[in-house]
């Protein structure tokens, strides 16, 4: 048998208790059930003049019982649980009316008399409490009353509104939190708070929705929201691999609108964090729509999705004499091959190529070895080279999003998207949904991230559902669910028996670095290794302006994964993006980076800097990336004394550790100390000032820059080049002193011969030693390195003459849009100049800051080779090639 009895310490039976031993106490308490507080004056007061029966040995009573949640030398508070039955009880007493009614109203005089000078939060507390109580339909005069302290909050920032709502809002009353002011007061406090101190107990209506969020989405922060299109599939949330993330209000939960064609209206969307939600769609172009008015097209293929597969697709016609013709996809494999399906009696007949400007050619297909009555290779004509061709993809995480297009009953061209799947037993397939025949996918290229992953080898109908992985489910809605069984490079050596054709590697093993466009941030994606098997390392991810942008460059560049990830310090221009990359659902293999878990046993940090770093710092623990591996899970530094770290990474790159020193991370932590002191002073955790304003990502990240970095103001006046600069001689080169900065973490990476520094925001003084000592180590008296990413965009406070002395770089790069600080400084550029005259300096941004170094006259003049992204683009891309044999 199973007991339902309550717990002997829930509020029910804490009040049956009471009854029966400290009834006194208990018809104290019950009269003023909406009191914030109950002070012992009000306490006495009530006895004497309701309650004349009971003594003051009830009062004390009540002082110490096992109602109160907590009691001080001012007053106490009942238990939110005790209150909320003792509300129920007053709200029948007063719908019923008579004596235990007219006590409660005498009650309610009593209690506004004794807090007529609280403060007006207090009051405004219980006036919400007691309409809950007294008014059949409270909720239109509670949404009133609320809406003052979310003005308070929101429009006039005040800071002791959140504390108010951290501690009021679980104490409410129910009816109260079920508006929706509540909710939106506590999404704006809430959005105030540290992560443990957001539980506050209000969820959203059934109803709720984004014009709920319209008025109050300026003033929350951005978070990401997970996207994933699997055909006339939609997924919200934490989506699979190849989703997008949106940049939305920081709600909870989120919230996007989705507008179908074929749909009446568009349909408001909740999702929680951590969750998925999936909805059957039409096969058109989708509207999603999030409170902040941004809007984005989710098409079935994007845009080069479709010039991915126009890229690798042709047309193949065999004719059949009076039943006319039958159409079969092919893709370009190699250079002068084509994969095709066909049937075995079909071999052999007559067949012509036709691209997409109409042009048509003869071509003969022959068996496949291997394959009988399946594939077919043919050689393509010469005249067919403008074919574009893809690398072979590598490794692939199973459940990817993968795309393809078939031909339907018509001979139409349709698109197919689907998941990947691939294991020993198996090999590799897809579960797709589409509009086109199975056999009108035999042949169809299969593209991940603009590789490709293989070649449709079968196609059965299938019931499973592509977004629930293997489980079989009907499917509602037009369309049909195919598993497709592919020739992958991953799965099958591809010059076997298959008869499928290699794609060959590139011809050399290049180090690349791509400076992403991270606006006055950073984010350096440096890739390494042979075409088919190239790793990656990020460091940085920009601030949270740009992370949407960053993180579809780093989906498209690495496949969804990533060997190394480094942030080089908390700042918000540095790690504000690493939110968009994990909700793309980028695998991060290993991450460094300085956080309050490894500072807390060296160095007593207990707190993260922001808020933003606690709640990133929360979805890291979520998906358990694994943090510093490389240094016992203990903190990214360097010992002051003995060499240097050096660690190696697959593939064969060697990364040295440069910086930071204890010393460094000693300062920066009681850096982080007084910050989250600062927090907690100004309101139980309440973010910084920029977070909480609402600021965009550029001026929050500019004011955590003013805040962490007292070296440097924003700059709004562009300044001219070095010779009308009027920065003094005590700021021109090394004036720096933000501790935050100083303890970046400097990295030193090698691979076959070639060299990189990157910088972080590191201070000059700290650059100079650090090259010093590596120099030493090597027995050299200086250090020479092909590309060296300048610290802080080039700013001159993190630079010095000195430093130049002891480092050549063969090229530098600026990493900035110079948008808040005019980065990088022209007195930089000029002790460049005359350092390492005819050096190349390549810029991530064409902007109004680095346009100055595009003039002819001037680059000649400074015996400088400057680089710019081409054409409109931003963000740019250095290969540095491995040197002669």
């Amino acid at each position: 048998m199973v007991d339902t009895r309550r717990p002997p310490h829930s509020a029910d039976a804490l009040l049956a208790d009471a009854a029966r031993s400290i009834p006194g106490a208990l018809a104290l308490a019950s009269l003023v059930p909406q009191a914030a507080r109950i002070e012992r004056p009000l306490l006495r007061a009530l006895r004497l003049q309701l309650v004349p029966q009971c003594g003051a040995a009830d009062e004390a009573e009540l002082w110490s019982s096992d109602l109160v949640e907590v009691r001080g030398l001012d007053g106490l508070l009942l238990r939110a649980d005790v209150l909320e039955l003792l509300r129920q009880r007053a709200r029948h007493l007063l719908a019923a009316g008579g004596e235990a009614a007219e006590r409660l109203h005498r009650a309610r005089q009593l209690l506004d008399s004794h807090h007529a000078h609280a403060p007006p939060l207090v009051r405004l507390e219980e006036e919400v409490a007691w309409l809950a109580m007294a008014e059949a339909q409270p909720g239109p005069a509670i949404e009133r009353r609320l809406e003052v302290a979310l003005a308070a909050l929101v429009r006039d920032q005040r800071v002791g509104v959140a504390r108010w709502a951290a501690r009021a809002l679980p104490r409410l009353p129910e009816p109260a939190r079920q508006t929706r002011t509540a909710w939106l007061l506590s999404l704006a406090t809430a959005d105030r708070l540290p992560a443990s101190a957001r539980a506050l107990g209000v969820p959203p209506r059934d109803q709720s929705g984004l014009v709920d969020l319209a008025a109050l989405a300026p003033h929350l922060g951005i978070a990401p929201l997970g996207v994933r299109r699997i055909g006339n599939r939609v997924e919200l949330g934490a989506v699979g691999p190849g989703g997008l993330a949106l940049q939305v209000p920081a709600s909870e939960p989120r919230f996007i609108s989705l507008h179908d064609p074929a749909a009446r209206q568009p349909q408001d969307i909740a999702v929680a964090a951590g969750s998925l939600r999936a909805f059957d769609v039409s096969w058109q172009t989708l509207t999603l729509r999030s409170a902040d008015g941004q809007t984005w097209d989710l098409p079935v293929h994007s845009p080069d999705e479709q010039r991915w597969l126009a890229g690798v697709t042709l047309r193949l016609e065999a004719g059949r004499g009076k039943r006319g013709q039958i159409r079969w996809l092919g893709t370009a494999i190699g250079n002068d091959r084509l994969l095709t399906a066909l049937p075995a009696a079909k071999l052999g007949m007559p067949m012509t190529a036709a691209l997409a400007d109409g042009r048509a050619m003869g071509l003969h297909l022959t068996p496949s070895v291997g394959t009988p009555g399946v594939l077919a290779q043919g050689r393509l004509p010469s005249a067919m080279g403008g074919v574009a061709l893809l690398p072979a993809a590598g490794r692939m995480a199973d459940g990817a999003r993968v795309v393809a297009c078939g031909l339907d009953s018509r001979g139409a061209l349709q698109p197919v998207v689907g998941t990947w799947f691939a294991d020993s037993a198996t090999g590799a397939w897809v579960l797709a949904r589409t509009l086109a025949e199975p056999g009108g996918c035999l042949g169809a290229p299969v593209v991940i991230d603009g590789q490709l992953a293989g070649v449709v080898l079968s196609a059965v109908e299938t019931n499973a559902d592509p977004a629930d992985s293997r489980a079989p489910k009907a499917r509602p809605g037009p369309g049909r669910t195919l598993r497709l069984v592919v020739a992958s490079p991953t799965t099958a050596d591809m010059a076997g028996s298959d008869g499928l054709a290699k794609t060959p590697p590139p011809a050399t093993d290049q180090l690349t670095v791509a400076l992403l466009p991270a606006a006055q941030g950073q984010a350096v994606l440096v890739s390494w290794g042979p075409g088919n098997g190239r790793h990656h390392l990020l460091v940085d991810t920009g601030p949270r302006s740009t992370a949407k942008a960053i993180a579809t460059r780093v989906m498209a560049t690495t496949g969804g994964r990533l060997d190394l990830l480094v942030v080089s310090h908390a700042d918000a221009d540095r790690i504000e993006g690493l939110g968009a990359l994990l909700a793309a659902g980028v695998a991060v293999d290993e991450l460094w980076f300085n956080g309050p878990g490894q500072l807390a046993a060296p160095f007593g940090v207990t707190a993260a800097p922001t808020v933003a770093v606690e709640r990133l710092l929360e979805q890291l623990s979520q998906r358990s990336v694994p943090l510093n591996t490389a240094f016992q899970a203990g903190p990214v530094m360097v010992s002051p004394e003995g060499p240097l770290p050096r660690v190696e990474r697959p593939g064969g790159l060697v990364i040295t550790l440069l910086a930071p020193t204890p010393a460094l991370l000693q300062s920066a932590s009681a850096n982080w100390r007084r910050a989250a002191e600062r927090r907690r002073d100004s309101g139980s955790g309440a973010r910084s000032k920029s977070e909480a304003s609402g600021m965009s990502a550029s001026q929050s990240a500019a004011e955590d820059d003013a805040l962490m970095e007292p070296g440097e103001e924003p700059a709004s006046p562009p300044r001219e080049p070095a010779a009308s600069a009027k920065a003094t001689p005590a700021r021109r080169f090394g004036g720096d002193r933000s501790v935050n900065n100083g303890a970046s973490i400097v990295l030193h990476i090698e691979y076959r011969g070639q060299q990189l520094l990157l910088a972080g925001d590191a201070h000059a003084d700290t650059l100079l030693q650090a090259v010093r000592r590596l120099a030493a180590e090597r027995d050299r008296t200086g250090l020479f390195v092909d590309l060296f990413v300048l610290p802080r965009g080039g700013s001159r406070g993190n630079v010095t003459p000195e430093l130049f002395d002891a480092l050549e770089a063969g090229a530098f790069a600026v990493s900035s849009n110079g948008a808040l600080f005019r980065h990088p400084d022209p007195e930089t550029i000029d002790l460049i100049a005359n350092r390492s005259p005819g050096a190349v300096i390549a810029f991530n941004y064409r902007s109004q800051t680095t346009e100055r170094w595009a003039d002819p006259v001037l680059a000649k003049q400074l015996n400088l080779n400057t680089r710019y992204p081409d054409g409109g683009d931003e963000g740019i891309a250095l290969v540095l090639e491995p040197p002669h044999a």
